[in-house]
């Protein structure tokens, strides 16, 4: 990975946020929830982290990482939260099963 440049790369555990199957679907409901545009890293083949642009106004940065972070809090599931079940329901692909 890059050490430096004008973009962030960040980390989703994605064991905690079971209602997404990847980063796609994460940074698609950010967008949505939050108005928030990042790319997901899947892009560049880097899966399960999204791409956060560093050029904004600081004021700007900081209001994304503050509705980033309500978010996450929304969406994040401890362990105990997580459901134990070896298949999960993927209703946005034709009602497919995915082990």
């Amino acid at each position: 990975m890059p050490q430096g440049a004008m973009y962030m790369m960040i980390g989703i555990d994605m064991a905690h946020f079971p209602e997404y199957l990847n980063d796609v679907q994460f940074t698609e409901a950010l967008v949505s929830e939050q108005s928030v545009f990042c790319l997901p890293a899947k892009c560049f083949e880097y899966p399960n982290y999204f791409r956060v642009v560093l050029t904004v106004p600081q004021a700007k940065l900081v209001e994304a990482c503050q509705r980033i972070t309500e978010f996450c809090s929304t969406h994040y599931r401890t362990d105990s939260e997580i459901p134990d079940c070896r298949y999960i329901r993927n209703e946005a692909y034709d009602e497919s099963w995915i082990e």
